[in-house]
């Protein structure tokens, strides 16, 4: 799967992915008249969910925790903690940057300074989070990613989380 992603992803070819891992039922489905080999399941409905996210955090991949953790020679960013539209649970979201190997300087610190803003945002430091995304959205690639971040600051300052928030944001909808 990431692997497959990553090809893509230096190809040039445009799409939106979204990439977990977990157990799926996988067969051919429908009637004697119309067969259709597909996969169902929780794993498949989260992946739908995670690809429509990319169009939101304006990314080309979103991979979850799980994936993650079983390709470790990748190098990753992570986007947010989310509570999934259909689902009770959050988790870690990821976007894919390549071969940690090849990953260039620039990416890396570009990264580096996603996190520290990440790290304010979820320990409520409103200013600080806000100045942090508001540098990265003037020098990095997607302002838009930093702007998601920048909005929810806004609306927590009129309307804080609780105090034992963990920095989750809850999708209602699909």
């Amino acid at each position: 799967e990431i692997t497959a992603a990553l090809e893509n992803m230096d190809s040039g070819l445009s799409a939106c992915v979204g990439i977990t891992t977990g157990i799926v039922v996988a067969g051919n489905l429908g009637s004697s008249n119309r067969m259709n080999y597909s996969v169902i399941g929780d794993t498949v409905n989260l992946a739908a969910r995670l690809e429509s996210l990319t169009r939101l955090y304006n990314v080309s991949n979103i991979v979850s925790e799980a994936s993650r953790d079983d390709a470790a020679e990748f190098a990753y960013r992570e986007l947010d903690i989310v509570c999934v539209a259909g689902k009770s649970q959050s988790i870690r979201i990821f976007e894919l940057l390549g071969r940690e190997a090849q990953l260039g300087a620039e990416r890396k610190q570009e990264a580096a300074e996603f996190a520290a803003a990440l790290a304010a945002y979820r320990a409520q430091k409103w200013d600080e989070a806000a100045q942090l995304f508001s540098q990265l959205q003037i020098k990095c690639d997607n302002g838009q990613l930093c702007q998601v971040f920048l909005e929810r600051i806004e609306k927590f300052r009129d309307d804080p989380p609780d105090a034992d928030w963990q920095g989750e944001y809850i999708f209602g909808s699909k």
